[in-house]
């Protein structure tokens, strides 16, 4: 298992694209320029990295909010197994 979530792993190889299309543009441009094919893939890919970023952080906000509302009701978490167990057994 590789502990990341679905979501995780769109966004990590989204970056890797964008992170590649810079370099190639550098390399062959030493400019990163929305006028061409590899600028525009970099800058599109570099959109999506941002917003799968904050899709991934609203997740993880939501996550964290509900394991404190059940943890203020005295309500028991999910067990410290698993992984959100061992983010809601942290203090």
């Amino acid at each position: 298992m590789t502990g990341l979530t679905n979501l995780g792993i769109v966004h990590t190889i989204i970056s890797l694209f964008a992170l590649g299309a810079g370099i190639v543009a550098l390399v062959r441009d030493r400019e990163i320029s929305p006028r061409n094919y590899v600028g525009k893939f970099y800058i599109w890919t570099t959109v999506l990295t941002c917003l799968t970023g904050l899709l991934l952080l609203l997740f993880l906000a939501g996550a964290t909010l509900q394991v404190w509302r059940l943890r203020r009701r005295g309500k028991p978490t999910a067990p410290a197994s698993s992984p959100a167990g061992s983010l809601a057994s942290q203090p």
